[in-house]
């Protein structure tokens, strides 16, 4: 019996708002990269602003975009590493961070 997690990986993509969200998911649906949730984030520099006066300060000092959105996905290996490598050719300030993980076992995909 074959594992299913064998030639499938887990993709992290945070993406700042902005222009860059449409042209990362275009790469990621050519890609292959179809398995996927996308959630709205706040970063922990809106929630000092925000959430935690003692900090409110150094709002000068943080960057001002307040959120992002996340895409999680299982993908084969060879969808993520090109999604990847499509990602790395974006202008530097449209890149989102990225990151790959390798998985061990995968429940609720087809094959």
């Amino acid at each position: 019996m074959v594992d299913k997690a064998q030639n499938q990986s887990l993709m992290i993509v945070l993406v700042q708002h902005g222009g860059s969200f449409e042209a990362v998911m275009n790469i990621l649906i050519d890609s292959g990269v179809t398995c996927a949730a996308v959630a709205e984030s706040q970063s922990i520099e809106s929630i000092m602003q925000l959430d935690m006066p003692i900090f409110a300060g150094l709002a000068a000092m943080l960057p001002k975009a307040i959120g992002s959105r996340v895409v999680i996905a299982v993908a084969s290996d060879q969808s993520a590493s090109t999604a990847f490598g499509r990602l790395e050719e974006l202008p530097r300030d449209d890149r989102p961070i990225a990151i790959i993980l390798p998985s061990i076992r995968v429940l609720g995909t087809e094959a």
